[in-house]
């Protein structure tokens, strides 16, 4: 996987939090065809941009030889991508049904914020990116404290911009 895509993935998706999380709530209270039309537009967006992400991690994983952080990437991009699939097909009127992906996947974010704990090699920026990942998983949880998500959201963007930035000028564990 190319870093410098899944690092303007991040960028991207750092971008995108605000409007989609606004349009999400305006969708919600104003039942507007249109603009849940671009809710839906910007989740399948969203889900295409958390394909080149995971598979970056995966990446970084690999030339880290860190197992644990591989492998939460590979079982969370597919069970990010059926989530995403859900809440498509899971319109607001869906109620309970509609918060159980939320806590599912904010369970995989908290395990998979432990997993981006281990990249020792990167410093403060893994360090940050684990603990935000470990804090959006217990407000996903929480389903209450998903509102304060879009904040912990682009700070993660940025974050992994720099951190896949920084991974694609770096040499594997094994050409050291």
């Amino acid at each position: 996987m190319n870093l410098k895509i899944a690092a303007w993935a991040a960028i991207v998706n750092a971008i995108l939090v605000i409007p989609a999380t606004t349009l999400t709530i305006v969708a919600a209270v104003s039942k507007n065809p249109i603009v849940s039309a671009f809710v839906i537009s910007l989740t399948i967006l969203g889900g295409i941009l958390f394909i080149p992400l995971m598979l970056g991690y995966a990446t970084v994983a690999h030339k880290s030889r860190l197992l644990f952080l591989k492998g939460m990437a590979y079982v969370i991009l597919p069970v990010g991508i059926l989530l995403t699939i859900w809440s498509i097909v899971m319109n607001e009127n869906s109620g309970f049904l509609a918060v159980i992906p939320v806590i599912v996947f904010g369970m995989l974010e908290l395990i998979f914020g432990i997993a981006v704990l281990q990249l020792k090699r990167f410093g403060g920026i893994a360090i940050a990116l684990g603990v935000l990942h470990i804090v959006q998983g217990i407000f996903l949880m929480t389903v209450l404290m998903a509102v304060l998500v879009p904040l912990t959201g682009i700070a993660i963007g940025i974050l992994e911009a720099k951190l896949f930035f920084t991974a694609d000028g770096m040499k594997t564990a094994r050409q050291k």
